[in-house]
């Protein structure tokens, strides 16, 4: 399979939101971004649907050794095919991908927002760094931005989608919090939101809605041609919280996404 499109096809069907994200993007920054995507799709889908950790760390050891020989200019996934055949992969930067893709496999749930931040943080920044590092014109505050906004997009993915995360008998929204509201994980599994589970998510669809309008306000004034993608990602993940919060966020029924 032509690795550009296994990668399209992974993160950015045609209808999904990085789909129209990317529209207006050259091809180089498509392929790039999509590309940077599909090895955070890959590892996360490790990450989340290995109920056996010790299986689900070498899996992760195997896309470890895969980024070695991309490095080394011999890859063999098609991902990482798509990511060595574009100029900006960083060593560095790949290998915190995968540091936050094995933290988020060893910890399991949250037991609190801090500790839920901190995964946020390990997992969604690096991606962000990454995404943004191989797009033409991004300088260190592109880089910067990208980070913070990738942080807050996974903040409001996980409040819209919360059994979705919940792949390995656990939720990803805090234990904590779950346990005040009287929840376990079997009622996230219901397909009903219960009233106290809706409050649980507005806490995290607020959360993310203002760190999305934050990191807006801090967009770089330079051409980078990630600005356009994630600013128009940005804009489409507020309008699919602004429909979680009309449907009362009952998120368990249906998925909350704007149409195309």
């Amino acid at each position: 399979m032509d690795p550009d499109r296994y990668c399209h096809d992974k993160v950015a069907a045609e209808g999904s939101t990085l789909y129209y994200s990317l529209m207006f993007s050259s091809e180089k920054t498509r392929g790039w971004i999509a590309a940077a995507r599909a090895l955070g799709e890959e590892l996360r889908e490790v990450a989340d649907h290995c109920s056996d950790v010790n299986v689900g760390r070498r899996k992760l050891a195997w896309w470890h050794d895969e980024c070695v020989r991309t490095l080394a200019g011999e890859p063999r996934h098609p991902v990482t095919t798509a990511l060595r055949s574009h100029a900006g992969l960083d060593k560095g930067r790949l290998m915190a991908v995968l540091e936050g893709a094995l933290g988020r496999l060893e910890a399991g749930g949250s037991a609190t927002r801090e500790e839920l931040d901190e995964k946020v943080a390990s997992a969604a920044a690096p991606l962000g760094a990454l995404a943004a590092a191989g797009c033409p014109g991004s300088d260190a505050s592109v880089i910067a931005f990208a980070e913070r906004l990738y942080q807050a997009l996974a903040v409001g993915w996980i409040a819209r989608a919360p059994r979705v995360h919940g792949w390995r008998s656990f939720s990803y929204l805090p234990a904590d919090e779950l346990a005040r509201a009287g929840l376990s994980r079997e009622q996230l599994e219901t397909g009903v939101t219960d009233p106290a589970l809706a409050e649980v998510v507005r806490s995290h669809a607020e959360d993310a809605r203002r760190r999305i309008e934050e990191a807006l306000d801090g967009i770089p004034d330079v051409r980078a041609e990630f600005l356009l993608p994630a600013v128009s990602e940005a804009r489409m993940e507020l309008a699919n919280l602004g429909l979680a919060r009309r449907r009362g966020y009952r998120v368990l029924e249906r998925p909350c996404v704007v149409t195309p």
